[in-house]
């Protein structure tokens, strides 16, 4: 029977599923730590005369900013296991590179 779930394969499944969603929650902390940093430098630093954000301090005051606008409630959705942990590793480098085409737009003007 080759269309036959043996535990081991519903456990693999599992852990492959856990280890996608952790590998993910870093992916997207690396690219909006990369842009808040890169951001940081490009206008904050220059406006106020604040020393430069390193992508870990960049990624701790994203958590402060997250923690401070609450958590979403999760959703029923309709999409498949698979299509969401492909979402969760390519919106935040679009996302992140959508931010930083701004503000490389907008650092142009200065």
């Amino acid at each position: 029977m080759k269309n036959e779930i043996t535990p081991g394969m519903a456990s693999a499944a599992v852990f492959g599923g856990f280890a996608a969603i952790v590998l993910s929650l870093f992916w997207a902390a690396f690219c909006g730590s990369f842009a808040l940093s890169t951001l940081w430098g490009w206008f904050v630093v220059p406006l106020f005369g604040l020393p430069a954000l390193s992508m870990a301090y960049a990624y701790g005051v994203a958590l402060v900013f997250r923690a401070a606008a609450g958590m979403r409630q999760a959703q029923k959705s309709k999409r498949k296991i698979g299509q969401m942990i492909a979402e969760s590793f390519l919106l935040p480098p679009i996302f992140a590179g959508l931010l930083l085409l701004a503000g490389w737009i907008a650092k142009s003007f200065i």
